[in-house]
């Protein structure tokens, strides 16, 4: 009987010792688990906006071509224009091109985005009425002859970042229902 009894009392103590050690795995767990999450989310994130910005510049530097063009007869150029060399990666409903003269006056636009913001060069995420994600290039003359470039203005091409959003909302659901089934 009296071992029945030191066993018993062994066991209680052993018992809430268990208890602790369990809940402690689990804060580490949940932790490590957090954290890895965490990078996924960030690397995917930088991932995103770096594609992004990288077909903004596609669009850019292949708008740049026409601003001789847009510079001497503005809107009126682009709409008589058939071709021209942004025509396939631009989605007007989506995105927007504008053409700066070197005052950063607007030349032209195109695309449904309308930016009250003055050029800078570099990328930027600017907050209208949906977020719009920006970037910006300085176009200089391209003439062999000149000792240096003469600077001609700016082209912007715009996009919203509307559909980034969502992916990163379902990548944030499937991390915590992820995380949640691992640890449950």
């Amino acid at each position: 009987m009296r071992k029945k009894l030191e066993s018993g009392s062994k066991d209680s103590i052993f018992s809430g010792l268990r208890w602790q050690l369990l809940g402690y795995q689990l804060s580490v767990m949940a932790t490590i688990l957090a954290l890895a999450g965490l990078g996924v989310y960030l690397f995917f994130w930088r991932s995103l906006y770096r594609q992004l910005d990288d077909k903004l510049l596609t669009l850019a530097q292949s708008a740049t071509l026409a601003v001789g063009e847009v510079e001497a007869a503005g809107e009126v150029y682009l709409n008589q224009l058939d071709e021209v060399p942004w025509r396939d990666i631009f989605n007007r409903d989506r995105q927007s091109l504008e053409w700066f003269d070197a005052q950063g006056e607007l030349l032209a636009k195109r695309g449904s985005i309308s930016l009250s913001a003055p050029p800078q060069v570099g990328s930027a995420t600017l907050q209208a009425a949906q977020p719009i994600r920006t970037l910006t290039i300085a176009v200089f003359e391209d003439d062999p002859d000149a000792p240096t470039k003469a600077f001609r203005g700016y082209v912007r091409a715009s996009q919203s970042t509307q559909d980034l959003r969502e992916t990163q909302e379902q990548l944030q659901q499937g991390l915590l229902l992820g995380g949640s089934l691992a640890l449950g």
